[in-house]
C-alpha cells in the first residue's frame, strides 16, 4: 500500500511499517502535547523515538499493517503470536 493509505490505517489505531523495516509507527497521544504523534519503535533495541517520514517513505509502496504482516508470517507456520 502507499504511504496515505499507511496514513489511514494509522489513524485507525493500526501499527504501520514498511515490508523492509523490522520496526514500526504508531500514533500516539503523549502527556504535555496538543496533538497526537507518530512514534517509531526501533527493532533493534525497541527504543520509542519520534518518527520520521524521509521523501523514500512517502513515495514507497511497500507499507504494510503490522498485525496483517503478523498474521502472514507467524500464524502460517503455526507460531503464537504476541
Amino acid at each position: 500500500m502507499d504511504f496515505g493509505e499507511a496514513l489511514n490505517y494509522l489513524q485507525q489505531g493500526h501499527k504501520i511499517k514498511r515490508d523492509n523495516w523490522g520496526g514500526y509507527w504508531t500514533l500516539e497521544s503523549l502527556n504535555g502535547l496538543s496533538r497526537p504523534i507518530i512514534i517509531a519503535t526501533l527493532k533493534e533495541t525497541a527504543e520509542r523515538v519520534p518518527a520520521t517520514a524521509y521523501q523514500e517513505d512517502i513515495l514507497a509502496t511497500n507499507w504494510l499493517v503490522l498485525e496483517d504482516w503478523y498474521t502472514k508470517h507467524y500464524s502460517q507456520n503455526n507460531i503464537l503470536l504476541p
